[in-house]
């Protein structure tokens, strides 16, 4: 007499189901991925669109700016456009512009006829020196004190360093700016020089002592947010259940707030972070002026009160393509960070 092997079905039909469901989620990530990258692009495109159109409402034509005192000349401005190609039609004019910023070739400016990314180069190198040091002390700043207040709420040291920060965070930076040099630079201490006068032909890097001051005024401008918001991110983590649960299983409290609470606010920290870089990216325009910086946002004051609109496209778009850039870098890794983003509901 024989009997009947019964089939695993069920073990199958698992197993199918849930190779389905991580092909399912590796397309829906790799939608979500698509999507921001063409929002990205797209949000490039309209930039670039504006940014040319605000150029070419700018007074007289680039010709006569090119021209300066020869510019009353109506035969010489004439050729001058002829030959910069500003008779053709303005669809044409952005497209020809357009094809050309994807190559890093925004022409010559006008006022020497240079090529204008060969002289915005030194500029930028010294703006992201002196952004990454900032950024680097204030993130550390912000986000060590942030830790320390959260894991002492309610404490004298939490209120009085929340006060402090409230303070900071009220000020404008070009107030830090002037109060630095006041300080340390001519009124009080003559620690530093209130200038950060680089030599044309170096780079910010071969004179680091000039870095003090503007780094200071950008950290004393910049850390309130990411101290706060890392307090916040942290006190929320300290008071969850998981959290209270390794607290009540004798957990040391080190322990708690460095392998249960802090890593479950890694990803917000990631747009900390990025907020971060775009407010330096933002305020080291007068933190330059202020100090006299060779940077790029000193540059691009001085573009312009001459109104150069090829220097002024330059660099608009290297500021417009680096706020893109930092947001999409730490949205994508935000969401790599936080698993549960990512899956299919």
């Amino acid at each position: 007499m024989s009997s009947a092997v019964a089939t695993p079905v069920r073990p199958v039909v698992a197993l199918a189901d849930a190779g389905a469901h991580r092909r399912l989620e590796r397309r829906h990530r790799m939608r979500m991925v698509g999507g921001r990258l063409v929002f990205a692009v797209c949000a490039l495109v309209l930039i670039s669109m504006l940014v040319f159109a605000a150029t070419q409402a700018l007074p007289g034509s680039a010709a006569e700016r090119a021209l300066g005192e020869y510019s009353t000349d109506e035969t010489l401005v004439a050729a001058v456009e002829r030959q910069m190609g500003l008779d053709r039609p303005v669809v044409e004019q952005y497209l020809d512009w357009a094809s050309g910023a994807i190559r890093l070739d925004f022409g010559n400016a006008l006022a020497n006829q240079r090529s204008v990314w060969s002289m915005v180069q030194s500029p930028l190198q010294n703006s992201l020196l002196l952004m990454g040091v900032a950024w680097i002390t204030t993130n550390t700043l912000g986000i060590g004190l942030g830790i320390a207040a959260a894991s002492r709420r309610e404490s004298r040291f939490d209120h009085v360093l929340s006060n402090v920060m409230a303070a900071l965070s009220a000020v404008p930076g070009f107030v830090f700016a002037i109060g630095l040099i006041f300080l340390l630079a001519t009124g009080v201490f003559h620690v530093f020089r209130p200038v950060s006068l680089i030599p044309a032909d170096d780079l910010a890097w071969q004179h680091l002592d000039l870095l003090v001051l503007p780094t200071m005024a950008l950290v004393l401008d910049s850390v309130s947010y990411c101290y706060r918001t890392t307090r916040r991110l942290v006190a929320e983590a300290m008071q969850s259940d998981y959290v209270e649960m390794a607290i009540l299983k004798g957990v040391p409290p080190r322990r708690v707030l460095l392998r249960h609470a802090f890593p479950n606010a890694a990803a917000p920290l990631v747009q900390v972070l990025a907020i971060s870089a775009l407010y330096l990216l933002s305020g080291i325009v007068v933190i330059e002026m202020v100090f006299s910086y060779p940077g790029i946002g000193r540059t691009l004051v001085s573009s312009v009160s001459v109104l150069d609109s090829p220097m002024i496209q330059c660099i608009v778009m290297i500021q417009a393509g680096a706020f893109l850039v930092v947001s999409l870098g730490a949205d994508l890794l935000s969401l790599r960070l936080s698993p549960r983003r990512w899956s299919v509901r």
